[in-house]
């Protein structure tokens, strides 16, 4: 291993791209290079033969996303009041749907549309806030609830069954 050069790493990545993609390639040099950078840290090499080695170019794709029009269609297509406050929500807070679930009534603080969550892929707290439009149709949907806005309740539950049990990510589709 102390032996490796730059050029048996492109060697070795050259072997490995018939079968891998660009984004691939790149995860496995990174893997590659803390493993050499460890071997520096730890004075076994003198340098890092990964340092050399130029990363694989990746074509980001455009990212896809709703016209006005649709995004319309989709409000006009609610049936129940939940579906619309859901719509609002996500729309207003940008959460992630893995996020929602664990939204409960009192954490919104609805004279200012604050609300505290902890991010999925951050691993942190951080501030969303609702608009007006999305306030007004949360309220709708829990005067349709019959449930208090300081109620410790899930925020989005289920449609039928266990109206206190909160929706799963699989739930907020």
């Amino acid at each position: 291993l102390n032996k490796i050069s730059e050029s048996d790493i492109e060697y070795y990545l050259l072997a490995k791209r018939p079968n891998n993609t660009n984004a691939s390639l790149n995860n496995l040099r990174r893997n590659l290079s803390a493993f050499f950078t460890w071997m520096r840290k730890e004075k076994l090499i003198s340098e890092n033969p990964c340092d050399g080695v130029e990363p694989y170019h990746i074509i980001e794709k455009p990212i896809d996303h709703m016209e006005a029009t649709e995004v319309e269609k989709l409000k006009l297509g609610c049936k129940y009041k939940r579906d619309r406050a859901l719509i609002e929500f996500m729309r207003s807070t940008a959460m992630r749907r893995g996020e929602v679930p664990a939204v409960r009534i009192c954490d919104i603080d609805f004279r200012s549309g604050k609300l505290v969550i902890f991010g999925e892929k951050s691993q942190k707290y951080r501030t969303v806030f609702l608009d007006d439009v999305t306030i007004h149709y949360v309220r709708e949907y829990l005067k349709e609830r019959e449930v208090s806005e300081g109620s410790r309740e899930p925020l989005f539950t289920h449609i039928r069954g266990d109206k206190t049990k909160g929706l799963d990510a699989d739930g907020v589709y």
